[in-house]
């Protein structure tokens, strides 16, 4: 009897985090992944899985296909559909396929916005995209409001996945003490340089004003390098984590322990799992974002301040001018 077998392609960490609640309810389970910068986060996460699941390295599309075309599929779960890889997996597989969460391009999709921002090639996957958005189901571990009309959607609370032991944890955890944690994704494109630099002296100043230390988690993507020249200091506290920052959260939730954000998704998630930390959300002033980016700033700000309707306790919020 041959076994049918869920597919879950990703291409980032944070769209395995949202795969980890359907990956924990399969009986076989393929992940598929591409070689990017930043693998070294996903496949650590990917080890901590405790079930038996087979990985695959995807090398380039005669791979992808060669793999794909094989395997006998139940379900399809696709981190972004902006993608070749994410295109041919839907058009070339049968089975239910699924929509994760691939940060806050995610939310602007799910609320009827631009399915192509920062895109490349967008005539050639123009109508591909549009078909799959028209007929694939969502699964995400965000509280945000969809609009968007998807076939079905489903949400799963990650805090509840217990997969990760807090030994594993233990070197990130013990610098988290009496700290800010600066979530940094980089405003490149987005905000120009000088802003970008003022809201870095604005966490600092405020670390110095609460007396916590200082300690900046950087992106998988972006190099210890780029940050230091865009502060122009080189004696910040650089951390590379292991694995995605929404472990961290389930055990260094403290009131000695804060986290502040900008722009990303990692805040929405925040939100909704700390219950003791101090949250610092530095806002944006929509009229100095690049206009590529005004819809993209204005979804992320709009559902940000939805989700702190309930929760305004432990947030901060400071205005960036």
């Amino acid at each position: 009897m041959v076994i049918c077998k869920d597919v879950f392609y990703v291409e980032s960490p944070f769209q395995l985090l949202s795969a980890i609640p359907h990956i924990n309810n399969t009986k076989q389970t393929v992940i598929l992944y591409k070689k990017v910068v930043g693998t070294s986060q996903l496949k650590n996460t990917i080890r901590l899985l405790d079930k038996e699941i087979q990985t695959i390295e995807i090398k380039n599309i005669i791979h992808l296909l060669s793999k794909i075309l094989f395997i006998k599929i139940n379900k399809v779960f696709l981190g972004d559909v902006r993608y070749v890889n994410s295109i041919l997996i839907y058009f070339f597989t049968k089975g239910e396929k699924f929509l994760l969460d691939d940060g806050t391009y995610s939310v602007v999709a799910d609320q009827g916005g631009d399915l192509f921002i920062n895109t490349r090639g967008v005539f050639l996957k123009y109508f591909f995209v549009n078909k799959i958005y028209s007929d694939i189901n969502r699964a995400t571990i965000m509280s945000h409001e969809i609009t968007r009309g998807y076939s079905s959607v489903t949400r799963k609370d990650i805090a509840k996945t217990n997969i990760i032991n807090k030994e594993k944890l233990k070197d990130e955890l013990k610098l988290f003490e009496n700290s800010l944690i600066y979530v940094f994704t980089g405003l490149n494109g987005i905000v120009d340089s000088d802003y970008e630099k003022s809201i870095f002296k604005i966490i600092k100043n405020y670390c110095n004003e609460k007396k916590l230390n200082f300690i900046l988690v950087k992106h998988r993507k972006i190099k210890r390098e780029e940050i230091e020249n865009i502060f122009n200091d080189k004696k910040i506290q650089i951390v590379s984590l292991k694995y995605p920052i929404e472990f961290y959260y389930m055990y260094a939730d403290k009131k000695n322990i804060s986290y502040a954000f900008v722009l990303t998704t990692a805040f929405f998630t925040a939100i909704s799992t700390l219950k003791k930390s101090r949250i610092l959300w530095l806002k944006i002033n929509q009229k100095i974002v690049n206009d590529k980016f005004c819809e993209f700033v204005n979804v992320f700000n709009e559902n940000s301040i939805d989700l702190l309707d309930s929760r305004c306790n432990r947030v901060e919020i400071l205005n960036i001018e």
